[in-house]
């Protein structure tokens, strides 16, 4: 990609109005109205910006906002109404590098992409490595935050169900016997007690199966352990 933009906005509107608007100024823009195709997008390509409009859930906004800036040091641009200096603080606290009140004006937010995108260049890495594990049924997984995002939404795991979820994910396609998910979670030698391994897989895939009972993601290999697929 050549000093692509990324655009995140629920309004077709927005999303149009940069794309076109970029792109008359020889700035490459691609949108999505969605916040799991948008994250998968950010993940597996190397935008040279992202611009976020909060015309949606803050709570989805804040926790998308915090696993793109642990993910990627890519420059982010989010859109806030005017006249909220204390919603524009919040983004800034969590990882977005300007803030610009709608309605936006093109010639300010082409003159700030510019400058991110110039900066971002200048300073970017040969090679950067995404920290984020993107798997399907829409799920993504940032490590260093030790957050869930199920089709753009917050999942809210324990402890143990976050080990084990990243365990699994890490070794994705392989099998994983029960006695290293049970030393795992309970930093124990294994007995051939299969009950508390049973229960911890069943409630996380109540958390992140589309389905439980006929699981896409976390498969049983049986009389050995578990599979993520």
């Amino acid at each position: 990609m050549d000093k692509d933009t990324l655009v995140i906005s629920s309004s077709l509107k927005i999303c149009k109005y940069l794309k076109y608007g970029f792109e008359e100024n020889q700035l490459k823009a691609y949108y999505t109205q969605s916040f799991h195709e948008g994250l998968a997008s950010y993940i597996n390509n190397n935008f040279h910006l992202v611009i976020l409009d909060t015309g949606s859930s803050k709570t989805e906004l804040y926790k998308l906002l915090e696993i793109m800036r642990r993910s990627k040091s890519v420059p982010i641009l989010v859109l806030v109404q005017r006249g909220r200096p204390k919603e524009r603080i919040n983004y800034l606290n969590r990882g977005a590098d300007v803030c610009l009140p709608k309605p936006v004006l093109l010639e300010e937010c082409l003159a700030y992409a510019n400058s991110l995108i110039r900066r971002f260049t200048q300073l970017l890495p040969s090679r950067e490595v995404s920290r984020s594990i993107l798997l399907g049924n829409g799920l993504a997984i940032d490590i260093p935050s030790r957050t869930v995002m199920l089709e753009g939404k917050p999942v809210d795991l324990t402890k143990q169900e976050f080990n084990l979820l990243c365990y699994l994910a890490q070794n994705e396609g392989q099998v994983i016997y029960r006695n290293q998910i049970y030393e795992l979670l309970w930093e124990d030698e294994y007995h051939g007690s299969d009950d508390g391994i049973t229960c911890q897989v069943s409630r996380l895939r109540k958390k992140i199966e589309k389905d439980p009972e006929h699981p896409k993601l976390i498969k049983t290999v049986r009389g050995v352990g578990y599979q993520m697929e």
